[in-house]
């Protein structure tokens, strides 16, 4: 829940000065434990 408690104020941020659109990109800590080759399909890097 660390993601979403810091994304809650940028959200409400968002809603008191009028901002429609937000993009979130989110990624787990348990990415850091992946492959490689799996960090390159998730990254498309």
């Amino acid at each position: 829940m660390a993601g979403k408690d810091a994304l809650d104020p940028i959200v409400e941020y968002c809603v008191n000065t009028g901002i429609e659109v937000l993009t979130v990109f989110a990624f787990s800590s348990e990415n850091w434990q992946r492959r490689p080759v799996r960090w390159h399909y998730l990254c498309n890097c």
